[in-house]
């Protein structure tokens, strides 16, 4: 009986360890900092930045200036003018992709303003 016992014991430790594969959505929206500054020179321009600080790999980064243009880059920064006065939802959605293939997508956003 003893032996039987440590048989299923063992078998199901065995089966209960797996190896992590997936990624933590929440805990990287926390490694990403997302910033703008209105250009002094022109009220109608921003500079956009992401700052990541988690260890995934970053695959792409999409910028939704909120007025109906997008922008795919690869870069963490994006620059946009905008042609007409309102507020503006921007988002900037970050691609997330670990090294067993397991993707997550990050979008934080901001609220602008144009004058």
């Amino acid at each position: 009986m003893k032996q039987l016992s440590f048989f299923l014991l063992l078998l199901f430790t065995a089966c209960g360890k797996t190896e992590h594969t997936d990624i933590d959505c929440l805990g990287e929206s926390n490694s990403v900092k997302f910033e703008y500054a209105q250009d002094p020179a022109n009220a109608r321009k921003f500079d956009y930045t992401i700052s990541y600080t988690g260890d995934i790999v970053i695959t792409s980064i999409t910028f939704d200036y909120g007025d109906g243009k997008t922008e795919s880059l690869s870069v963490l920064k994006g620059t946009h003018t905008y042609t007409q006065p309102g507020s503006y939802i921007v988002k900037a959605t970050l691609t997330l992709q670990n090294s067993t293939g397991v993707i997550c997508a990050i979008t934080p956003a901001k609220n602008v303003t144009i004058y």
